[in-house]
């Protein structure tokens, strides 16, 4: 991944994180741990629902965008759209279902609520992985502010007009649907759907029906805690939990997806175009990125943890917060890496059946022992089982993909990356002791030291990279 390119993805997500990362002081300074605990499992079982209907369309755009040349691509397009429209209509058939059978007054008025975010969240990230692929940052960060923008205004405005917990997700969903339906009138010039055609249908569904599967259990791993805290430890539990979830996904999962944005299509490209030896080469680089950037935000939160949770989350959830990050934190990492990198190999390879393989044994783990340790251990046992829950899975995936698809190895860039991480934790560590210090000093003063081995360490290989511009200046001068 070029440097122009990251830079370009980091500017398109950068502003949309923000705001996304400083909505979390907001709500939980408005919302009870109650109310956030039911707003999380209400967005939660939507996740669930987007897995099932629209998240495996939106990864065969993504696949399969790149291997059809200009003539072709409307007829992609079109396909994509009818079958997205087809699901439109069976989620609904669902949704019916469902309102007609279930008893209870207060979650039948959620059904049509749920089903409207469903469908907007659904439309914006197909429209967003078409702007992604066609490598538009500009567009992309349009669409992603707009987004974050309107809907935290709009939760907001409701929340504080006593709508509570449903205030939120009425603001998600105006935030999704207008830009989705903004862009999807761009979407719609480049379409017809004469032009669809049922040899793509049945290619992007033999792609992306087992992934279905694999985003279950994926999804099992993910988010199973927030209703086994429910159910054993109520609601109030899952908001404690859920903002500290909240906080290292918006951070540190922020941080690895701006990564995997910029290096994703240009993974794929370089393997339809140069075959296995450039996309494994690609990978590399992809891995190095990562561990670049996520291991100095690690060290970081874990160490001031309990500082960083009282600065940022209203005082009914720091106690809980300072405790669950350093565990989320290490989850979150654990999968990025799998997802941002690991899963990547899969696809590559059409191995997709593997993930699912890989994706159960996980699920399995984790069901087992989100019930075990949350009964035990409350909401810290959701937090243990996670981290357990993506070990196997990594560890699963590096033998079954040995013989299929062999993931790249660490390399001597990446050594250096996490030795730089060892002694930037090592200088916080000390620093943190010192009488006068506190969290911003300490977090310069590891900064500087990690940035400071990446250079002596030719990391990335920066110290040549700055000899080389520091020389070009200097012929410039002299010129």
């Amino acid at each position: 991944m070029s440097i122009k390119q990251w830079i370009s993805y980091l500017i398109a997500r950068a502003i949309p994180g923000a705001i996304n990362f400083f909505a979390i002081p907001l709500y939980t300074r408005l919302l009870s741990p109650l109310e956030y605990g039911k707003y999380s499992i209400v967005l939660t079982t939507i996740g669930f629902a987007n897995i099932i209907f629209f998240w495996w369309l939106k990864f065969s755009l993504t696949r399969f965008i790149h291997k059809f040349d200009e003539n072709k691509r409307p007829s992609l397009l079109s396909s994509i759209i009818l079958c997205y429209l087809c699901l439109l209509l069976i989620s609904t058939l669902v949704a019916i279902f469902f309102y007609i059978f279930i008893l209870d007054e207060s979650v039948k008025s959620l059904i049509w609520i749920g089903t409207l975010l469903l469908w907007f969240q659904g439309l914006f990230e197909l429209n967003l992985e078409f702007v992604r692929s066609s490598l538009n940052p500009t567009r992309y960060s349009i669409l992603t502010i707009a987004k974050a923008v309107i809907g935290l205004s709009t939760s907001y405005f409701l929340i504080t007009q006593g709508f509570q917990a449903g205030g939120l997700l009425i603001g998600l969903i105006v935030g999704f649907a207008i830009p989705a339906l903004y862009q999807s009138r761009q979407l719609m010039r480049e379409i017809t759907f004469k032009l669809y055609e049922s040899s793509i249908i049945l290619q992007l569904l033999k792609y992306g029906f087992p992934l279905i599967i694999t985003f279950v259990f994926s999804f099992i791993v993910l988010s199973s805690d927030r209703y086994f805290l429910g159910w054993l430890a109520g609601p109030k539990s899952v908001g404690l939990y859920s903002v500290g979830y909240d906080l290292a996904q918006q951070s540190l999962g922020f941080l690895m997806s701006v990564i995997y944005l910029g290096s994703y299509p240009r993974i794929i490209r370089s393997f339809e175009r140069d075959g296995v030896d450039a996309a494994r080469e690609n990978l590399s680089v992809n891995l190095s990125t990562l561990l670049g950037v996520s291991l100095p935000a690690i060290v970081a939160m874990t160490i001031y943890a309990p500082e960083i949770a009282n600065i940022l989350v209203g005082k009914d959830f720091a106690d809980f917060t300072g405790k669950l990050i350093p565990w989320i934190v290490a989850s979150a990492f654990l999968q990025g890496i799998k997802a941002y990198h690991i899963d990547v190999c899969y696809q590559l390879a059409h191995y997709t059946i593997g993930q699912i393989y890989v994706s159960f044994g996980a699920a399995m783990v984790n069901l087992v022992l989100n019930f075990v340790l949350i009964k035990k251990l409350g909401i810290m046992g959701a937090a243990y089982s996670t981290l357990i829950s993506y070990v196997v899975a990594i560890t699963l995936s590096l033998i079954l993909l040995k013989g299929t698809f062999p993931i790249p190895k660490f390399k001597a860039n990446d050594y250096k990356i996490v030795l730089a991480a060892i002694l930037m934790s090592i200088i916080m560590l000390l620093v943190q002791h010192l009488d006068y210090a506190n969290i911003y000093l300490c977090s310069i003063s590891g900064i500087l030291v990690y940035i400071l081995t990446i250079y002596s360490v030719n990391a990335f290989s920066l110290k040549t990279r700055v000899r080389y511009f520091m020389k070009e200046r200097c012929r410039q001068y002299a010129g």
